[in-house]
């Protein structure tokens, strides 16, 4: 008895095991389940526009390899201001890195339009577009597979404040359906500065960005497909007279009461020269210029205190400057007309200084020239010598350092 329960025990393990290994091979022939099939939809990008100069991470947009090493904007609420009413942006996708005509996707001239939202101030704003996924499949055609792991190429153009007014609601049209059609339009823009109110057309370029339909099919609202970021070049040139007359502690004379400034060019173009081959955050060295016959225009410059550092120490002076399109430095113009207040009550006595030099005296402006760039400061520092004639340095910096030798 006790053989024949050991046997059935041993049976019966055995069929045990038999139906374990069965039910193992059953396993095993069933294919596992496909991923859901990629879901397509409408696409999300965003990229950042930068007009101010010293932000964290950004190149200023006024220094670059020609001595021109300032970084920071002294007026923000001019030099960094964006009319938000007349902002444009264009978005291109290229076969490659270097293809010179991408074809053009998306163009926004309303930031308070449909499909595209915006958040920021004063320097930054971080742009938000929804591209639609029947936008998509009409630019792609049949090359629209959102499985599709071949490199995108997207570019970003932006051209703010082409009307050159803060009250503009309406930017100028640019028109065209690829690169060199819209850049054509846009070199055509030009604009002049009012005597108020006025903002300073910037143009952008942005550096290609690669991606993949794959990727952008897998972008959502709250996480969009970054296209970089745009730096803003100011299409207006930047003059400026520093008071740094002499005077005894305590005495206010003699001082520099006003500053005009008288320039040819009264119109300039809102775009740089070879604007279609701009580098993102780069300086300009060749001036775009319209051409024109008209009469010379003259304005006020604007006056306001300035911090400088000799080095030991820190002192206040008054500092006149002003804005203008892009000049040719001419014999005449452009030029200033400084009127110094010897004491109080007393006459003006009035200066006449073009740019090019004063009584004999070329003045060189390194890295420029012959010419008023773009982007860039020009300022001279004033003084007076013991003949009351002017004594005059021409600063290559717009932060600059002053030496003003003691009184004995």
């Amino acid at each position: 008895m006790k053989s024949m329960v050991c046997i059935r025990n041993r049976v019966a393990l055995c069929l045990a095991f038999a139906l374990l290994l069965t039910a193992a091979a059953g396993c095993s022939l069933v294919n596992d389940p496909e991923p859901p099939a990629k879901e397509g939809g409408d696409v999300e990008l965003t990229f950042r526009v930068v007009s101010a100069a010293n932000l964290t991470g950004h190149s200023g947009t006024r220094s670059d390899d020609k001595g021109h090493d300032e970084e920071d904007s002294q007026q923000p609420d001019v030099e960094d201001y964006i009319n938000i009413n007349d902002f444009q942006f264009h978005i291109f996708v290229g076969t490659s890195e270097t293809d010179t005509n991408p074809r053009l996707l998306y163009s926004c001239t309303n930031l308070n339009g449909e499909n595209v939202t915006y958040v920021g101030g004063m320097g930054v704003y971080d742009i938000h577009i929804t591209v639609s996924e029947e936008t998509m499949k009409t630019f792609f055609g049949d090359a629209y597979d959102i499985n599709s792991r071949t490199p995108v190429y997207f570019r970003v153009m932006v051209v703010a404040n082409s009307n050159a007014s803060q009250t503009a609601t309406t930017p100028k049209e640019i028109t065209g359906t690829d690169f060199n059609a819209m850049m054509t339009s846009a070199n055509a823009l030009t604009y002049t500065l009012p005597g108020s109110e006025f903002s300073l057309p910037m143009y952008g370029l942005g550096s290609w960005q690669t991606t993949t339909l794959y990727e952008l099919s897998d972008s959502r609202p709250e996480e969009p497909t970054s296209l970089g970021s745009v730096t803003l070049l100011r299409a207006a040139s930047k003059v400026r007279i520093a008071d740094e007359i002499p005077r005894q502690p305590g005495n206010e004379y003699p001082r520099i009461a006003s500053v005009a400034f008288t320039y040819a060019s009264q119109s300039g173009y809102a775009l740089p020269a070879n604007a279609s081959d701009y580098i993102d955050g780069t300086q300009v060295h060749t001036v775009n210029i319209p051409d024109q016959n008209a009469a010379d225009n003259t304005i006020n410059l604007v006056s306001g205190k300035e911090t400088v550092d000799n080095g030991t120490e820190t002192a206040t002076e008054t500092v006149f400057y002003g804005y203008c399109p892009e000049q040719r430095i001419g014999t005449d113009t452009p030029r200033f007309v400084i009127n110094i207040q010897p004491s109080q009550g007393a006459a003006l006595n009035t200066y006449t200084v073009p740019m090019a030099g004063y009584n004999g005296n070329q003045f060189t402006w390194a890295g420029s020239e012959g010419m008023l760039l773009r982007n860039h400061i020009y300022t001279l520092a004033i003084g007076l010598t013991t003949t009351q004639d002017l004594s005059i340095t021409v600063c290559p910096r717009a932060i600059f350092t002053t030496d003003i030798p003691p009184f004995e």
